[in-house]
């Protein structure tokens, strides 16, 4: 009779048996030729099993399973082995959860620190305003406004970003976003403009009037006729 021992991995709460109980299992099971249970799997635990080698092979071609395989569902039945009880993502800990991989923009698709300039200026406008309207100080829109050096800094980085942590949804429309960018962009410089020139009017007029001399107080005299007050 010629022998081989067999290393079997098994569920870790698989019974300690001895290589004489499975060779008895093997004989009765050549000779019963009953349904093998189901494999429960390879566990954390290793069986070595010396046991006659063409019993074995014999075994493992009716049942159409590898050695391993097949000697794994003998025990399983013999032993009434239970499957090892697989552990679901919510009992996982957040440290063995696989961390989900970033999707970054193809080089094609990236976003540049012009085309988030538009809502970076949003941004501008809408904290200038809240910051005003919490202190009660119109005024203090202006002082509250980023200068030129933040602006192109928060415009850099969130291009970058969105280029690494870019939504579905942005990857989907990248299109239509960089089109609404830059009409949001263009429009903003014309307003920009269109706001520096009725400022300049302004203050052309305030100046022109502060140069006028004071026009004297006037009377209209019965008839329609004007006099001048003395």
């Amino acid at each position: 009779m010629s022998t081989k021992t067999y290393s079997v991995r098994v569920p870790q709460s698989a019974p300690d048996v001895n290589s004489d109980q499975v060779s008895t299992w093997l004989d009765e099971q050549a000779e019963s030729s009953s349904a093998l249970a189901l494999d429960p799997g390879a566990g954390p635990k290793v069986l070595r099993l010396t046991l006659d080698r063409a019993k074995v092979e014999q075994g493992a071609e009716a049942a159409g399973e590898s050695e391993a395989v097949f000697l794994r569902r003998l025990l399983a039945t013999r032993a009434d082995l239970k499957p090892e009880p697989r552990e679901t993502e919510s009992e996982k800990t957040a440290a063995e959860r696989p961390r989900p991989r970033a999707i970054v923009l193809p080089p094609r698709l990236r976003l540049s620190a012009e085309q988030m300039a538009p809502a970076v200026s949003a941004f501008d406008h809408f904290q200038a305003f809240a910051i005003s309207r919490a202190m009660k100080t119109p005024e203090a829109m202006t002082s509250a406004r980023l200068n030129e050096e933040e602006r192109t800094q928060l415009a850099g980085a969130a291009a970058e970003l969105a280029n690494r942590r870019a939504p579905a949804w942005l990857i989907e429309n990248i299109d239509l976003f960089a089109f609404g960018s830059l009409l949001i962009s263009i429009e903003f410089k014309k307003i920009d403009a269109a706001r520096a020139v009725a400022e300049k009017v302004r203050t052309e007029r305030a100046s022109k009037q502060g140069e006028q001399p004071r026009p004297e107080s006037e009377e209209t005299a019965p008839g329609g006729l004007d006099v001048v007050a003395e």
